[in-house]
Formats: C-alpha cells, sequence, structure tokens
C-alpha cells in the first residue's frame, strides 16, 4: 500500500471541513446582516450535530474534542509572534486554553464511554490518596 494515500484522504477530508466551515462563516455573516442574533443562531448550532450524525452526547463530545484539538493544531501552526518580534501573550494563552480544553474533552469522552477497554486488575493496591486517606 502506497504511504501516501492515507495522508492525501486526510488532506482531502480536512479541505472539505475547512470549505464546509467557511461556507458556515458566511452564512452566519449574512443571517446577522439580515438581523439574526445570537440566541437564533444558538438554535441552529445543533444542525453541526445533526450533519456529523451525532445520535448521543458521547458522539457530540468526541466530535467537539476532534475539533478543538485539530483547531489547536492550527493555531500552532501560526506565527504566534507579535508586532515587536516577541511572542504574542494573547496568542500563546488562546493556544494554551486550547490545548487544555482538548485533553479535557478528551477525558470526559473517554470517562463517558461504557465500551471503552477496562484497566485489567495489575494486582497492584491503590495509593493511600487514591483510596480517600491522606498521605
Amino acid at each position: 500500500m502506497n504511504a501516501t494515500v492515507p495522508t492525501l484522504a486526510l488532506e482531502l477530508a480536512y479541505s472539505v471541513v475547512g470549505a464546509a466551515e467557511r461556507n458556515a462563516i458566511s452564512t452566519e455573516q449574512h443571517a446577522r446582516a439580515r438581523g439574526a442574533g445570537v440566541d437564533e443562531l444558538g438554535d441552529d448550532v445543533g444542525s453541526i450535530l445533526d450533519g456529523a450524525a451525532c445520535h448521543s452526547d458521547l458522539d457530540a463530545l468526541a466530535l467537539l474534542q476532534w475539533r478543538i484539538t485539530r483547531t489547536t493544531q492550527a493555531i500552532g501552526l501560526l506565527d504566534l509572534t507579535g508586532p515587536r518580534g516577541t511572542p504574542e501573550p494573547l496568542l500563546r494563552s488562546i493556544l494554551l486554553t486550547t490545548a487544555a480544553l482538548s485533553g479535557l474533552l478528551a477525558a470526559t469522552v473517554t470517562m463517558r464511554n461504557m465500551h471503552r477497554p477496562r484497566r485489567r486488575d495489575t494486582g497492584r493496591r491503590a495509593s493511600p490518596a487514591c483510596r480517600g486517606r491522606r498521605a
């Protein structure tokens, strides 16, 4: 199998997502220009989950985790230096925040997934702190 095939498929899939998101941004801007407010736009956000075939909260959380992880990676591709050639503090804070949100969503998805493989008992005892005792 050609090693570039998975990369090409990912690039195409990501390009389609990017084009769809750009279209959604333009459509939202036109709706705002015609008077749509935050409430109306918020009511339609569920269409994102419907379009991605999210049938449960776990599906929705997994989608949001995937999106914020890719957002974090995209921000990491940007030049984070400011006009003075030093790191832009706000952009670095945004990068840190999206990375933290990605990690929190990943942990939530893992904990809510009832079908995840369970860790086998290794015979080790939990530390006193994990058993509710103070060390």
